[in-house]
């Protein structure tokens, strides 16, 4: 089954309707609709992500292996244990990543 936006494209494209008109049949945003019709290779919404999955993986069995052995984390540690991986894994780290804090 697809999505009220691929339906939505759909109709635009091969039934003639209007993007409003579609976008008003579909309930979804007339900017959206056009966005998508616009451009065919719009990915997942949200920014990209730090680390692909399997490096995600990586770091949540970590994290899970902590919690089964009693060791508290908190969000530094976190931060932390990702910023470590992620520097022995790439060398691609900002330094305000290291501290916790934002630099313009």
């Amino acid at each position: 089954m697809s999505s009220a936006l691929d339906e939505a494209i759909e109709a635009v494209i091969v039934g003639g309707v209007s993007v409003r008109q579609a976008a008003e049949n579909f309930e979804i945003g007339r900017t959206t609709l056009h966005r998508h019709l616009e451009k065919a290779d719009i990915g997942p919404p949200g920014r990209r992500t730090k680390f692909m999955a399997e490096e995600e993986l990586v770091i949540c069995d970590l994290l899970l292996r902590c919690a089964e052995i009693g060791i508290p984390l908190s969000k530094f540690h976190l931060k932390k244990s990702s910023t470590d991986y992620a520097r022995t894994r790439r060398c691609l780290i900002k330094p305000s990543l290291m501290d916790g804090t934002e630099r313009s």
